[in-house]
């Protein structure tokens, strides 16, 4: 089957503020010598999906990772600036993306681990379906707390998944359900929620565990043991 015509929008502005770093963005710290930003982007270059490349970005930014981006053979578009929220930062990107792009690919760049064949699995899941997203199933025991001290009462974890990105959306829906939650004035903290709340179904996509997001100092250990097992194979 050919691979769709998909646009990546990595999502690199955020403050590295739970990572102890105000000065650098968390794209851009160092994970086994080389920036996690870097990882996502060999991963989008290696698929047969990707076309073109969005990062995301604080404008301080933008020549760091001009330079980085700059080895890989994809089309990468104009840098754009993030916003204040998550939400700005993907409707920017989005809105910045090429007409001609069937599925765009809403990736964490804080999630330098996800691997070529799983992003063009959930691209293909989303031109047939409308949207996909790479998702685990939760295996934890997850209870919830009323006072965030004692439990109050289990959860059923059979039915629950864990999203990961990249959460993938046929273009044009996926615009409108944007336009849909700026109108209501909604600010979703996941894609996969918004086009459930405007458009439709989402098709769950079976990811892995390894692909992780950098969110605390630990989180790049982890990374990096995972890294060394993957260069064993």
């Amino acid at each position: 089957m050919e691979a769709p015509f998909a646009t990546a929008i990595l999502v690199a502005a955020g403050r590295s503020t739970r990572m102890g770093s105000s000065s650098v963005p968390k794209p851009l710290l160092p994970l086994a010598g080389r920036p996690i930003l870097d990882y996502s982007l060999r991963a989008m270059a290696a698929t047969q999906s990707v076309r073109d490349v969005i990062v995301v970005a604080q404008p301080e930014h933008f020549a760091a990772i001009q330079a980085l981006a700059a080895p890989f053979a994809m089309n990468l578009l104009p840098l754009v600036a993030g916003g204040t929220e998550r939400f700005h930062s993907v409707c920017a990107g989005s809105r910045a993306s090429l007409e001609t792009s069937e599925v765009l690919l809403i990736h964490d760049a804080a999630r330098p681990l996800v691997r070529p064949a799983a992003i063009d699995q959930v691209a293909l899941q989303a031109r047939s379906d409308g949207a996909a997203v790479l998702a685990c199933p939760v295996t934890d025991s997850l209870h919830r707390s009323m006072d965030g001290r004692k439990v109050f009462e289990p959860v059923d974890r059979t039915s629950l998944w864990a999203a990961q990105t990249p959460q993938a959306f046929q273009r044009r829906p996926f615009l409108g359900a944007l336009s849909d939650a700026e109108r209501v004035g909604w600010l979703p903290t996941d894609d996969v929620a918004l086009f459930e709340r405007f458009v439709g179904a989402v098709t769950l996509v079976l990811g892995s565990p390894d692909n992780l997001k950098i969110t605390h100092p630990s989180d790049l250990l982890v990374a990096e043991t995972l890294l060394r097992e993957q260069a064993r194979l």
